[in-house]
């Protein structure tokens, strides 16, 4: 396997770092307040822009589906409120601010929502993070004709949120198939709460415990090209477990602990594979372990692992 390094040229720590949808396109975020975007073209990286909206550290980005829009959103805490910035390309090497949201709350994550094939894509965002008061807080800011409309969700189980991830498209826990959206989110309390949208409203649909019940680190809610099932993956410190749920029969969910390499260290992050049969976690100093579930058994096993 081939490893790329890149040198994105921050003053601080690096947080965050994504590819856009096609793998063209590079951000990355950092404790000194940018975001900076890269060309990527065999191995090589490009600084197109540099973009400061954060006067503290920006935790997360995300990129939109191009059918959603050419859209790129960061979050952070600028002086202990959060705050949520929306870019647009307008050009292949410029971006411009278009939406700029300051809340009470500290916000450390945001995630698009996929683009759920209909006719009219919908652009939506969901990021979360922690009122001052301790409690989780999840926000939904979508593009309208208008501009940004923006919802929000209190009292979370999570506690103070450290993680989304929204459900691929079809995802349902009631029957409906249409207009139906879920996020799972994972926070200090140490469990996996997912939320719906039925067109009408946000509600929970269930909240499945983490290994230890220790703060969650990450969520990861798999691609599902093709099966019935759906899985969700979800990391603290010390672990991960896939949550599985067969969706033509709507019964419970079962799990799974990942059985990660003996000294394997802190588990940080989590992301799958396009088809969802393939689950990269990211732990110890610098190191990524690659899982498979075996379909001849249904064992967890590793396919392969490096470190950077």
């Amino acid at each position: 396997m081939e490893i790329l390094k890149y040198d994105p040229g921050h003053r601080d720590l690096v947080i965050d770092v994504q590819y856009n949808f096609y793998g063209t396109r590079l951000a990355s975020t950092s404790a000194d307040g940018s975001l900076r975007i890269f060309d990527v073209e065999d191995g090589k990286e490009t600084l197109l822009e540099e973009l400061r909206s954060h006067a503290g550290p920006v935790y997360t980005v995300s990129w939109s589906n191009p059918r959603c829009g050419n859209y790129i959103a960061t979050c952070g805490v600028d002086n202990d409120r959060g705050r949520l910035a929306i870019y647009e390309e307008v050009s292949t090497d410029s971006f411009n601010l278009v939406h700029q949201m300051d809340v009470g709350a500290r916000l450390t994550t945001v995630q698009f929502r996929p683009d759920d094939f209909t006719t009219e894509p919908r652009t939506v965002i969901a990021c979360a993070g922690e009122e001052s008061n301790g409690i989780g807080v999840l926000y939904f800011v979508e593009k309208t004709r208008t501009g940004w409309n923006t919802t929000m969700l209190t009292n979370l189980k999570t506690g103070p949120a450290t993680a989304l991830s929204w459900a691929p498209p079809g995802i349902s826990f009631t029957g409906e198939s249409n207009g139906i959206a879920s996020v799972a989110l994972t926070g200090a309390n140490g469990v996996v709460q997912i939320m719906s949208n039925n067109g009408r409203e946000w509600t929970e649909a269930d909240v499945l415990p983490m290994p230890r019940r220790t703060a969650g680190r990450d969520v990861s809610w798999a691609p599902n090209i093709g099966v019935t099932v759906t899985q969700i993956a979800a990391a603290d410190g010390e672990g991960v477990r896939v949550f599985s749920r067969d969706q033509s029969s709507f019964e419970g969910w079962t799990h799974t602990e990942l059985p990660l390499p003996a000294g394997a260290g802190e588990v940080w992050s989590l992301s799958w594979n396009q088809t969802g049969t393939v689950l990269a976690v990211a732990h110890g100093a610098n190191r990524v372990t690659a899982m498979a579930m075996n379909v001849s058994d249904g064992q967890w096993v590793e396919v392969s692992s490096f470190e950077g």
